[in-house]
């Protein structure tokens, strides 16, 4: 069957007065085969159906039959037309669906085939040569497919049809598409920011759908672009779809905003309560500090909490002398006038009598009052909770590493026996003695100390600050009340 008998199902195509079908203006003939078909330039009305066996016109390059009242399918052998170029079959009466032969067209670059009423979905796939894509008004539904391989197209047109669901965002990342018409769809959700992507001279059609949120920054930069009747934020009135949900008026909160928001109030609290949590643990830490120097500054005749010797004299003699004597690491009250003098002496002072303690660092005022001191004598000291019975008298040096001698008041502790029995019990080294100088941690505040306050401000480790935490706590249990022994000369 030759060409022009192919084409025998079109009617009004071919004169009956012509001869041969290459004869027909609009028809073009290459050695007897049909290559090229155009009514578009001539006044013929052309109708009947596209003929089933179209595939023979193996060497047809373009097929262009607009505005006429061809009927029917586009028939499947339409993908045996390996040469065409061109498809343009809009303004037609032809229905669907689409045959999906047209993949295979790997030379089409132009497909028009609106103004139909196909009412059948979009192939799945096109052939990546395509430049222009044209199928609006076509009665088309679904969504649309994944076209992501039209890398040349520069035109693509499917408004006017009946489309739903989401905007591809690959849409946007087509190097050369300038025009992307989707309005008077039925398409919903955001608008992609990958639209942003497009070239700057892009026309953006969208108009008449149901899309929802806001319009990207990077795509309101582009002049031709057109986002009118959707259900966007702040679209209300005539400018708004009357299709739109109720609800959709109010600005978005997608859940990654949300989480933003929620996330950095959280992390907020969090850094306030730290805040708050830290200022509270130091104000406490102060005050015990404060309540433990006030001790140091205010000695009496029966216990001296300070490391501090404090000498006063009442006497007849005329010369009245009071003197002050700082030592590190005792206390003495002495108390004398012209009948009596009444000596009480620390737990510690014995320590620094037996060799125990530490050493004086101060000197005394004058020479007189070391000759005072020197006259006194002491009465022995009676052994209780094993100390020694000694003969109390002047102080004597210790070793510098010495720490409070087992059974001893820790409420009498000054200091630097505070922090070397700490480094004792935990042997971990000098930091620990160190930590306990810096903060002024003596006997009786450290009987206060929390878990917390060891580890934040003796810098320990929270099984450290459990073991020196045990080792109070039995120091504690183990110490009775105990008088504090007198001695008289």
């Amino acid at each position: 069957m030759g060409d022009c008998q192919v084409l025998s199902t079109l009617t009004g195509l071919i004169p009956a007065t012509a001869a041969s079908c290459c004869d027909v203006t609009g028809i073009t003939c290459v050695n007897g085969r049909v290559t090229a078909i155009d009514a578009s330039s001539v006044r013929r009305s052309v109708s009947g159906s596209l003929p089933e066996n179209i595939g023979a016109l193996t060497e047809l390059t373009s097929l262009r039959l607009p505005y006429q009242t061809i009927t029917g399918f586009i028939p499947e052998s339409i993908g045996l037309l390996t040469k065409l170029s061109t498809i343009d079959l809009g303004a037609n009466l032809l229905k669907g669906p689409l045959p999906s032969s047209i993949a295979n067209l790997t030379t089409l670059e132009n497909l028009s085939l609106g103004g139909n009423t196909f009412n059948s979905k979009l192939p799945e796939k096109l052939p990546s040569s395509l430049t222009t894509l044209d199928i609006r008004d076509g009665g088309m539904l679904g969504t649309i497919p994944d076209y992501s391989n039209l890398v040349s197209s520069v035109s693509i047109s499917l408004d006017v049809n009946q489309l739903e669901g989401r905007l591809p965002a690959y849409l946007g990342n087509l190097p050369q598409l300038i025009f992307l018409r989707l309005g008077e769809n039925q398409i919903s959700g955001t608008i992609p920011t990958e639209f942003g992507n497009l070239l700057p001279s892009a026309s953006i059609q969208l108009q008449k759908n149901r899309l929802e949120g806001t319009v990207p920054p990077a795509i309101a930069k582009y002049v031709n672009l057109n986002v009118e009747k959707n259900c966007l934020f702040n679209q209300t009135g005539d400018a708004r779809n009357p299709a739109c949900p109720t609800g959709t008026e109010s600005a978005p909160m997608n859940s990654a905003l949300i989480g933003g928001i929620v996330g950095g109030i959280v992390g907020f609290l969090l850094i306030v309560g730290g805040i708050v949590y830290t200022m509270r643990r130091r104000a406490s830490f102060n005050k015990l500090a404060e309540e433990s120097e006030k001790r140091q500054q205010k000695p009496t005749t029966a216990q001296l909490e300070s490391s501090e010797i404090v000498l006063s004299i009442d006497t007849t003699d005329p010369t009245n002398e009071t003197r002050s004597i700082a030592s590190e690491a005792s206390s003495i009250a002495v108390i004398q006038n012209s009948e009596k003098v009444t000596v009480k002496q620390s737990f510690l002072d014995r320590n620094l009598a037996t060799g125990a303690g530490e050493a004086s660092t101060t000197p005394y005022a004058s020479k007189k009052d070391k000759q005072k001191l020197a006259a006194n004598q002491f009465a022995p000291v009676s052994p209780t909770d094993g100390e020694s019975n000694v003969q109390a008298g002047p102080v004597q040096p210790a070793a510098a590493t010495a720490v409070p001698e087992e059974g001893s008041d820790p409420h009498l502790w000054s200091v630097n026996e505070t922090g070397r029995w700490c480094s004792s019990v935990l042997n971990i080294g000098p930091h620990v003695q160190r930590n306990v100088a810096v903060h002024k941690i003596d006997g009786p505040l450290l009987l206060k100390l929390t878990r917390e306050d060891m580890m934040s401000h003796l810098q320990l480790t929270a099984q450290q600050a459990s073991t020196l935490e045990d080792a109070i706590v039995q120091l504690f249990e183990s110490q009775g009340s105990r008088a504090l022994p007198q001695y008289a000369e």
